[in-house]
C-alpha cells in the first residue's frame, strides 16, 4: 500500500480492505457529489484490489469490490457493485458485426475511432476492415482499466472490463462489460438508469438511459438512446436518437431518429 501525500490522514478511511498493490493519492479536499452538496474525499466500506487512486477521490460503500483500476483525479464512486478487469481485454475494440446483413458475414469493426465515413467504407471493402483490426491489435494490451478524472459513477450493479473516460456521468446502471466509453469535460457521456451495455464502443456526449440494451454497437457523439431501446450488431452515428423501439444489424447515420 502506497501513499502520495505526506500528510496523509488515515481518518479519512474507514472499513476498508486492500489487496494485492494499491496507490493512494491525496485525500484532504471535498468532492461536489451533486449541485450544492460536497462531501468529504477518502475511502469508506469499500474493499480495494491492484487498484490506484489519484487525489481528491470519493469511494464509498462498494458493496462487492474494485479490481484492477486506475482511477484518475477528482473520481466519486458510490453504492456499487463490482468493478473489475480481467485479463488483456480489448474493451470492445475489435467487435466485428453484420450490419445490413442480419445473421450474414461480419461487414464492421467496432473501435474507437470508427467514423460515418468509415464504416460505409467497411461495407464493400474488407481490406478497412483488416487496416482497422491491425491497428486494435497493435495497441499495447492493458491489464487494468482507467477511470477518467472527474467521472462520477453511483448506483452500478456491475462492471467488467470497462474503460470510462474523463468527467463520465454513470447513473444507476444495471450492467457494463467488454465495452469503451469515451467522454470528455467538453462533452460528457450519461450512462443512466438499468442500462445494459455489451462489447460496444460509446462516444463523447452520448446518452445512453432509461433501460436501454445495447449489444455490439456502436454509439456515436451525442446520440441518445433510451426509454428501453434495444440495440444488436448496429451502428448509430452524430446526433442520433432512438427511443422505444429494437435495431438489428442497422446503419443509422447522423441525425437518424426513431421513436418506435
Amino acid at each position: 500500500i502506497e501513499v502520495e501525500d505526506d500528510d496523509f490522514r488515515v481518518d479519512a478511511l474507514s472499513n476498508v480492505k486492500f489487496y494485492g498493490n494499491v496507490s493512494i493519492g491525496g485525500i484532504s479536499g471535498t468532492i461536489e457529489v451533486e449541485e450544492g452538496f460536497e462531501k468529504r474525499c477518502g475511502i469508506h466500506n469499500a474493499t480495494l484490489r491492484n487498484v490506484s487512486i489519484g487525489n481528491d477521490c470519493l469511494i464509498e460503500n462498494v458493496n462487492g469490490y474494485i479490481s484492477n483500476y486506475d482511477i484518475a483525479d477528482g473520481v466519486f464512486i458510490s453504492n456499487v457493485g463490482v468493478m473489475n478487469v480481467q485479463g488483456t481485454p480489448l474493451f470492445g475494440n475489435g467487435t466485428e458485426v453484420a450490419v445490413l446483413n442480419e445473421g450474414g458475414e461480419e461487414n464492421v469493426v467496432l473501435y474507437d475511432k470508427l467514423t460515418a465515413q468509415i464504416a460505409q467504407l467497411m461495407l464493400d471493402n474488407k481490406s478497412v476492415r483488416q487496416m482497422a483490426l491491425r491497428e486494435v491489435s497493435a495497441r499495447p494490451r492493458m491489464e487494468h482499466g482507467t477511470i477518467g478524472k472527474g467521472s462520477r459513477i453511483v448506483g452500478l450493479r456491475n462492471m467488467n472490463n470497462v474503460l470510462v473516460g474523463e468527467a463520465c456521468d454513470i447513473q444507476g446502471a444495471s450492467c457494463l462489460t467488454e465495452s469503451t466509453i469515451l467522454s470528455s469535460e467538453e462533452s460528457p457521456t450519461f450512462i443512466g438508469p438499468d442500462v445494459i451495455l455489451e462489447s460496444s464502443i460509446v462516444a463523447e456526449g452520448a446518452t445512453v438511459t432509461d433501460g436501454a440494451k445495447v449489444y455490439s454497437s456502436f454509439v456515436g457523439e451525442s446520440v441518445h438512446v433510451g426509454k428501453g431501446f434495444s440495440s444488436e450488431a448496429s451502428v448509430f452515428f452524430a446526433n442520433a436518437y432512438m427511443d422505444n423501439g429494437e435495431s438489428c444489424a442497422a446503419f443509422c447515420g447522423p441525425f437518424a431518429t426513431s421513436h418506435h
